[in-house]
């Protein structure tokens, strides 16, 4: 099969020859997955090799790490096709496999598998958005899913490579951090940066890897925002990588400039090519929360005036073919360099995706709401700022300016509890968050996500002058209420990565809440432990309660 297909065929081309699979559950509802072209392989590390070099940041040395050459080992199996599927029912599937060749169906295959109960399984189906709030994000089963997040595009340690994610996504299960953005870089996981712009043959080392991060992704129970295309590959300006791209006709590709792939017909044609091996390879994984189209397209050559409405029709295109060929629905979104863009608009967008580093001279926790309000209210979708920092230069002058990670703790909740989807992500995981061990920072936002239920209904935001009172003007809080419960977050308004060391702060906290007795509990709001439970009541539709603290603490008000 491997020498027929590769000497007749381009095997990462699907319009030359098609491998796809019709499945039947056992209720009776089919899907379609395609299947994808295949080397086997072992990764591996050689823990003798002590030499270290690094792709950005800082490349971590630390020996109770694991350290030594990575590396991607084929095995003497033949190449050949596979699928990867979810198949969520118990009992028989059936399924019908097809070969088309050019367009001409030229075999089929029938068999059946047979699915058992799984009681140990940690997949909670996939992440959708909550139809009943527009706002916010349930599982599979109808819970709230609330991201607690941060950026690990690609591995820092060019040795030990994919080992990086090892450790990393440890940490982050440690201290329940349950989703990550990654980047098909063209210096990590991009497919299509090899010898020619349509065959991912000498690439699939790459192709591997990702597979081992979504293997570590199931075994921590986090989710995946997937970056199919950096920036920087169709710019000649900003993060330059034009000059190397295998799509330049320099290069033996088929386009003159940058702007083309947006809008040259067989460039367009090729990508969904490229989508649907992607799709085919990882859709399978309920750890993937969303697909995202492009990261920052408004840096490529073509986001001048001339050109914006080809990326917007590339993203509507793009989009509506991946939600075509991906039988699980995964989200779809994409990114812009600001806090707007064109594509956010598009219907085939299930959520926004800004980014800011414009807080360098600003308290987080004092503005990132409103912003996060105002791009809401003009795409009337969900957001997540999957971006932020104090300063965008570099994770050397981000850990001068907030050494203890104060920035990350307040973009946490000002995210989580400030009318987001979920906590707001930083950028600099390799050369401040892990070299700085801030992961622990990230531990009291990510217990306490799991305690909030958003399903059920619109929230009140927690406003002082609406439902709240603070008998402290120095004291400011975010939050949402329901009918029968209340999520809160307190801070010292003076407190931010400038201004470091506050004074202790008291208050009365009075919320407008129906009469009847309820539980309080107080969360640290840096480590999640729970300080104090008491009972409640609330009296002629008041609720008060009196609480001292430093810096920010948490609260849930419940039946």
């Amino acid at each position: 099969v491997e020498g027929y297909i590769e000497q007749h065929y381009n095997p990462y081309d699907y319009d030359e020859i098609d491998v796809y699979a019709e499945f039947t559950s056992p209720t009776g509802k089919s899907f379609t997955m395609p299947a994808f072209w295949y080397r086997d392989y072992e990764i591996v590390i050689n823990t003798n090799y002590d030499k270290i070099t690094s792709v950005s940041g800082m490349a971590s040395s630390n020996p109770d790490e694991i350290q030594g050459l990575e590396s991607v080992n084929w095995t003497n199996e033949p190449k050949h096709y596979r699928l990867r599927v979810i198949l969520n029912e118990v009992g028989t599937y059936t399924y019908g496999v097809y070969v088309v060749e050019n367009g001409i169906p030229v075999q089929y295959l029938e068999s059946e598998v047979m699915v058992l109960d799984n009681q140990n399984s940690n997949n909670i189906g996939i992440i959708k958005v909550d139809p009943a709030t527009n706002r916010n994000f349930i599982d599979g089963s109808g819970n709230s899913f609330i991201p607690v997040g941060v950026n690990l595009c690609w591995w820092t340690n060019n040795t030990r490579k994919t080992y990086d994610y090892d450790v990393w996504m440890e940490k982050m299960n440690q201290n329940n951090i349950n989703m990550m953005r990654l980047w098909m870089a063209t210096w990590g996981f991009a497919l299509h940066w090899g010898k020619d712009y349509n065959n991912f043959d000498t690439r699939l080392n790459a192709a591997a890897r990702l597979d081992k991060v979504f293997d570590l992704a199931d075994k921590y129970s986090i989710y995946i925002q997937l970056v199919l295309v950096n920036h920087g590959q169709f710019s000649s300006q900003v993060n330059a990588e034009w000059q190397n791209n295998p799509y330049n006709s320099k290069n033996g590709g088929i386009i003159d400039t940058p702007q083309e792939f947006f809008s040259n017909l067989e460039a367009r044609r090729t990508f969904k090519n490229e989508m649907r091996y992607i799709m085919a390879r990882y859709g399978y994984s309920d750890k993937i929360m969303a697909w995202e189209l492009f990261n920052e397209v408004d840096w490529t050559d073509a986001a001048d005036s001339s050109n914006r409405l080809n990326i917007y029709n590339w993203h509507r295109e793009m989009g509506e073919y991946m939600k075509s060929i991906d039988p699980y629905n995964h989200m779809i979104t994409t990114s812009y360099k600001t806090n707007t863009g064109m594509a956010y608009s598009l219907n085939v967008i299930d959520y926004t995706n800004p980014h800011d580093y414009g807080y360098e001279a600003k308290s987080v926790v004092l503005n990132l709401p409103d912003v996060q309000e105002s791009v809401i209210d003009r795409y009337k979708k969900p957001t997540i700022q999957s971006e932020i920092g104090i300063n965008w230069r570099s994770g050397v002058d981000t850990r001068s300016a907030d050494p203890t990670g104060i920035s990350i703790r307040q973009a946490l909740w000002a995210g989580m509890l400030g009318g987001a989807a979920g906590a707001a992500m930083q950028w600099w995981w390799d050369s401040w968050i892990h070299p700085n061990d801030l992961w622990t920072v990230f531990n009291g936002a990510g217990i306490f996500a799991k305690e909030m239920n958003l399903v059920g209904g619109k929230y009140t935001q927690l406003k002082t002058g609406g439902t709240v009172t603070i008998l402290n003007e120095d004291v400011k809080i975010l939050g949402y209420q329901y009918n029968d419960r209340v999520y809160g977050y307190l801070f010292d308004q003076s407190w931010s990565h400038m201004n470091k060391n506050v004074s202790m702060q008291s208050s009365t906290i009075v919320i407008n809440m129906p009469s009847g007795n309820y539980t309080l509990e107080i969360y640290n709001a840096l480590t999640g432990a729970v300080i104090l439970t008491n009972q409640v009541e609330s009296v002629n539709g008041k609720l008060n309660f009196s609480i001292t603290f430093t810096e920010d603490v948490a609260f849930i008000i419940k039946k």
